[in-house]
């Protein structure tokens, strides 16, 4: 061999040798172990900050900050404030992030620890250590109380309290109810239980602690417990694919587009998805949430059983998420929270709680074009000319109120404004806030709490308000088109000239509801109570109405032309004036009803209650103008009541089962099963039961009565006054007796010995 080779040999072997005593060196070991334990101190130190700043400012953000973005909010270790939707969106990656380079950095710390205690015969005196608690805990593991408080000091600051403030992060902010900053708040939950997990096992393995006896004992069973949730996790897994692959992603497609499904992936749709739940695309995203945690619980399934348990809570967790933040929980919740039955459940719901608060925002366009508004107003008024300021001088503080209050209405109308459109307020308790004008189409707001609520102009259509209560809220003027309002609670709520085109009112509660002028048309009140509600000029054209209770109603002048009011109660409604051309009103109860010169042109009236109700005047004539009311109570003074028509016609015949029969078919799909059980209850009481049309009172419309109907427009004619008339009246004809046998009862222009139509849509 060469001498240069040689040479080279020689100085490998010095170095290996001299590298092998130096790693056995135990002052050099003690010099990383010192360096890396104040390195790791300090980081410790650090993040400790971030996480103690993080969980005093998640639970120091309040429900009002949270829902209008008011508050600023700082990042840790940057000096950038957000508003609190970002904040949250930002703060638990940026947390979750140091807490693992943490663990891996703890757990590196961890290997030098082992090495010194194996290079000291097993023993490691914590007197010859840094000062950081993490390694007193090692050095001192099993040495009494101290060593028993260090190692319960180091699994709660260092393991437990990043895991548990992501979790109160997760739970605070899921008041928000975003669904996808939810998701990745459960995302962030998981992950940092996994590396729980995978770092906190090292630390018990360098502890030398024993396996528990259970453990021991269940040893034997751990391959079957281990194939058991591998198939069943792998079959959720499969149908969970198939699921977003076909039919989720499908949906989505057809919601956006409104293209009409194959015939094949239509089979697999109705295969897998259930009626009750409508996929939108935040629930697909919530779908594969799940889907990537369930991949992920077997790919790591094969830990011991104390992982597995925590995996599977974390699984709990992320349904949990999906369940409550993306709508889901309508599904489930419906079932114990109905018609404010169970409402004090709603407390356990993750919800916003902003009472009483102003929560309208004018951004600074609309500030500056108010403040041109009135700048321009203000020189307008100093360009005036002087005689006309002097002789208006003493009126200063006139003109300076009338000036404040339309500058002040300009405001209102201009400013104001909230857009949370498809947001989620579910379960919400919003009593007593100022939310005129804001724009809610399209938001979940079931179960929501808005009593007292200033909601003029608010826009609703299409919200989801099931079981909300509106108990005297302010919604004059508000847009409720095609709004699910079942069950929801709106007694005393001042609806005037509100728009509830189509909206979903089954089995809503509307006693003493302000309706006057209100657009209902196409609207879904089966079942509904609207007991002494004021729908003075309302319009209830096509209203679906069957089995609604309208006691006391004030229906003056109101449009009632093809509504459906079978088996409806009307006792002592108010009707005068009203327009009942086409309405169904087979079996509903009319006694003691005011139907002074109202208009009854082709009603159905099979089976109805008319008992002492009051007709004078009222017509079955369609009019040849247009009907308007002061006009048509006028035209029909002096005119006796012209009920012979619709007596021939059959319109105030017996009810027989075809017509009950027709009138079920044609309830609506929506209709609840309650309602339609008391429907079907009050229309056989009254089976093969002409109108009471002879115990009603008909007679001559006098230019008195109608001076007192318009004298009591808004509020209820006196009994007194009613039972005068009445007096005055006569007994309307008597309807014959129905005829046994092939008697025909018209209905729509069908004969009842024919087969019912079925018209369910």
């Amino acid at each position: 061999m060469a001498e240069p080779d040689r040479q080279r040999t020689g100085y490998a072997r010095f170095f290996s040798s001299l590298s092998a005593s130096r790693q056995n060196d135990p002052e050099a070991k003690k010099s990383h172990l010192d360096d890396s334990s104040t390195k790791n101190r300090n980081l410790f130190v650090g993040f400790l900050g971030v996480l103690i700043y993080t969980l005093v400012m998640t639970l120091a953000v309040s429900d009002e900050a949270l829902l209008m973005g008011r508050m600023t909010m700082r990042i840790p270790l940057v000096d950038l404030g957000l508003p609190p939707v970002a904040w949250f969106s930002v703060v638990p990656v940026l947390l979750f992030i140091l807490h693992a380079d943490l663990l891996h950095n703890l757990n590196e710390h961890l290997a030098k620890l082992q090495l010194w205690r194996k290079l000291n015969q097993g023993h490691v005196d914590s007197r010859d250590l840094q000062p950081f608690f993490y390694d007193f805990a090692f050095a001192r593991h099993g040495k009494g109380l101290i060593g028993w408080l260090l190692d319960w000091f180091v699994w709660l600051l260092i393991y437990l309290l990043p895991m548990f403030t992501l979790l109160v992060v997760q739970i605070r902010f899921g008041a928000y109810q975003n669904s996808l900053v939810s998701a990745l708040h459960g995302c962030l939950t998981v992950l940092d239980v996994l590396i729980y997990a995978l770092f906190y096992r090292h630390w018990r393995n360098a502890l030398q602690r024993p396996a528990s006896r259970f453990l021991i004992a269940m040893q034997g069973w751990t391959p079957f417990i281990n194939a058991f949730f591998n198939v069943i996790l792998g079959a959720f897994l499969f149908v969970a694919l198939i699921w977003l692959s076909v039919g989720g992603r499908l949906v989505i497609a057809i919601e956006e587009y409104d293209k009409p499904p194959p015939t094949v992936a239509k089979f697999l749709m109705n295969l897998l998805q259930p009626h009750t739940i409508h996929l939108s695309p935040q629930k697909a995203i919530g779908m594969q949430f799940i889907v990537l945690l369930v991949i992920l619980l077997i790919v790591i399934f094969k830990r011991s059983a104390c992982i597995r348990a925590l995996l599977l809570m974390s699984l709990a967790c992320a349904g949990l998420t999906t369940w409550f933040y993306n709508g889901w929980e309508i599904v489930g919740t419906s079932t114990f929270i109905q018609n404010m039955k169970n409402q004090y459940l709603s407390h356990l719901l993750p919800r916003l709680v902003v009472k009483s608060r102003i929560l309208t925002n004018v951004d600074d366009g609309e500030k500056r074009a108010l403040q041109m508004l009135a700048d321009y107003q203000s020189t307008e008024s100093e360009q005036a000319p002087v005689k006309k300021k002097q002789s208006a001088q003493p009126k200063s503080s006139t003109t300076d109120s009338k000036f404040n209050q339309e500058l002040a209405k300009q405001w209102w109308q201009q400013g104001a404004r909230q857009d949370w459109e498809n947001r989620s307020f579910n379960y919400a308790d919003l009593s007593g806030s100022l939310m005129a004008r804001a724009n809610f189409n399209h938001s979940q707001l079931q179960g929501a709490r808005l009593s007292f609520a200033q909601l003029q102009g608010v826009m609703l259509d299409f919200a989801q308000l099931q079981g909300a209560d509106l108990f005297s809220a302010q919604l004059q003027g508000a847009s409720l088109r095609s709004a699910q309002l079942q069950g929801a609670f709106l007694d005393r709520a001042q609806l005037q000239g509100a728009f509830l085109d189509r909206a979903q009112l089954q089995g809503a509660s509307l006693d003493r509801a302000q309706l006057q002028g209100a657009r209902l048309y196409l609207a879904q009140l089966q079942g509904a109570r609207l007991y002494l509600a004021q729908l003075q000029g309302a319009s209830l054209r096509s209203a679906q109405l069957q089995g609604a209770m309208l006691n006391f109603a004030q229906l003056q002048g109101a449009s009632l032309e093809s509504t459906q009011l079978q088996g409806a109660r009307l006792y002592f409604a108010q009707l005068q004036g009203a327009s009942l051309f086409i309405a169904q009103l087979q079996g509903a109860s009319l006694d003691n009803a005011q139907l002074q010169g109202a208009h009854l042109g082709s009603v159905q009236l099979q089976g109805a209650m008319l008992y002492n109700a009051q007709l004078q005047g009222a017509t079955c004539q369609f009019p040849v103008k247009m009907f308007i009311v002061d006009k048509w109570l006028l035209s029909r003074t002096q005119q006796p009541s012209n009920l012979v028509a619709c007596i021939k016609s059959g319109t105030f015949a017996a009810l027989n089962q075809t017509d009950i029969s027709a009138i079920m078919n044609d309830l609506p799909d929506e209709t609840p099963q309650s309602v339609r059980q008391q429907l079907q209850a009050n229309l056989q009481a009254r089976l093969n039961h002409p109108a009471d049309l002879q115990k009603a009172v008909c007679g001559t419309l006098t230019p008195e009565m109608v001076k007192t109907i318009q004298q009591h427009w808004k509020d209820r004619v006196q009994y007194e006054i009613t039972e005068e008339w009445a007096k005055q009246g006569q007994p309307c004809s008597a309807v014959p007796e129905p005829k046994t046998g092939s008697r025909q009862t018209q209905r729509h222009g069908i004969s009842s010995d024919t087969k019912p139509i079925n018209h369910k849509r």
